[in-house]
C-alpha cells in the first residue's frame, strides 16, 4: 500500500514539474513570420529545462527556421512542440548562435 501511495505522489510531482516548466517560455508574435520565444532570466535548472535564454522562429513557405535550440534535449523538444503549436509547421532548419564547448 505504501509503495502505491509513493508512486502516486511521484507521478503527481513529475506532472507538477512539467507544468511549471511549460510556463518558463513565453512566445510573442513579432510579425506575420517571426516569433520571439522568451525564457526566464534565472539560471539553468532541471525545472526550467535549461530554457533561460531567448530563441527565435522564422516561418517560411517550406518550414520554420529556429534560432537557437536550447541547452538540453528536453528543452529542445519543448521548443519544437511550442513552435509547431503556434506556426502549424515543422522546424526544418536550426541556427545555433553560440556554444559553451571550448
Amino acid at each position: 500500500m505504501n509503495v502505491k501511495k509513493n508512486l502516486v505522489l511521484l507521478i503527481a510531482t513529475l506532472l507538477f514539474i512539467t507544468n511549471v516548466s511549460a510556463e518558463t517560455l513565453r512566445i510573442e508574435k513579432i510579425n506575420q513570420s517571426s516569433y520571439a520565444l522568451i525564457g526566464e532570466i534565472g539560471g539553468r535548472t532541471y525545472e526550467n529545462q535549461a530554457l533561460n535564454a531567448n530563441y527565435g522562429a522564422i516561418v517560411t513557405n517550406d518550414g520554420v527556421v529556429l534560432i537557437d535550440s536550447g541547452a538540453s534535449e528536453k528543452g529542445a523538444e519543448f521548443i519544437n512542440k511550442e513552435v509547431q503549436k503556434v506556426t502549424g509547421k515543422k522546424i526544418r532548419w536550426v541556427i545555433n548562435t553560440g556554444s559553451w564547448i571550448s
